[in-house]
């Protein structure tokens, strides 16, 4: 299903923004008309023919054979020889005395791509069109190797500026003013399986992997508003449309402290759960919290987050 116009740039381009860093613009977008919006370091928007818009995320260091938990390079992915499949490297943000002072390699509890063992049963994924809970993890690792060989060639990738919505005719979008894609009838599945349907022939869109969101985390907190992530409040007590806090937003980046969880790829701590990051209504918290919840579970305060890849 393609949902994006490629007439209006028919081929991706590469983008230098006032300080010489390079991004790739793909097929179908527009870089955003706003100065305050055309910096890679402070968040580079970019606008798709539906009026979605994403922001680039620089990820310089993306693939490791080895995982060193002091490492400075911050890579996004570890490669198995044997496999010749990428795993996410997942992360935690280090706080002390209400100040970030960096991320460390977290080494426990949380894998991706991997089945939720309770919730991704053979009856379960059939419902959505996979024949065997094997497959529909052969499906994830391909979809994760795909992703990190892009982010390796072009060295970022996209993030929904907005939590996940859908248009009238029920479509995904990344849109202010629209309300979140969650409710009573609404799971991870439904999620997954909607966000990767926003795509053309030069990006592939995806509910946001566990190590994207990490790699989002470490570019925020590389920057001089770190700090800013753990000082946004919301005393939201239900769902509002995205982009209604004006205070929770950096790097051009809208509602990471919580409208809704921000379901992610990631197998949560137990094995019936997928992770969810940041907060939601009524509740205290940021976007280094994580959680998690049972793949089959719905409800309100669920919702999820789009990235897109550029297609090689």
């Amino acid at each position: 299903m393609t949902q994006l116009d490629a007439s209006m740039n028919i081929e991706n381009r590469e983008y230098t923004d006032s300080d010489g860093r390079k991004a790739i613009i793909p097929a179908g977008f527009t870089v955003s008309d706003n100065e305050n919006e055309q910096n890679i370091n402070t968040g580079l928007v970019i606008i798709a023919s539906d009026g979605s818009e994403f922001v680039w995320v620089p990820v310089e260091n993306v693939i490791t054979n080895k995982i060193d938990t002091s490492t400075k390079e911050k890579f996004m992915s570890l490669y198995d020889e044997k496999t010749k499949n990428y795993s996410g490297i997942i992360y935690d943000v280090n706080i002390e005395d209400d100040n970030i002072t960096g991320s460390t390699v977290r080494t426990t509890n949380y894998e991706e791509p991997k089945l939720s063992t309770w919730s991704d049963t053979d009856e379960r994924v059939t419902k959505y069109g996979y024949s065997s809970a094997e497959e529909f993890l052969n499906t994830m690792q391909k979809e994760y190797n795909d992703m990190v060989t892009s982010v390796d060639k072009y060295k970022g990738f996209y993030i929904a500026r907005y939590e996940t919505s859908l248009d009238e005719q029920g479509n995904v979008q990344s849109k202010k003013g629209a309300y979140p894609y969650s409710g009573s009838s609404i799971n991870w599945y439904e999620l997954y399986e909607k966000q990767k349907t926003f795509n053309s022939n030069s990006v592939q869109s995806s509910m946001i992997w566990g190590s994207q969101y990490d790699a989002m985390l470490n570019w925020v907190i590389s920057g001089e508003n770190k700090n800013y992530l753990l000082g946004i409040t919301r005393n939201e007590t239900e769902k509002v449309q995205c982009g209604a806090n004006k205070d929770d937003v950096i790097n051009q980046i809208y509602d990471l402290t919580g409208n809704t969880f921000e379901w992610t790829l990631l197998q949560g701590a137990v094995l019936s759960a997928r992770g969810h990051r940041g907060s939601y209504f009524g509740n205290s918290g940021n976007a280094t919290r994580r959680s998690y919840t049972v793949s089959g579970y719905t409800g309100e305060m669920n919702g999820s987050r789009m990235t897109l890849y550029i297609k090689i």
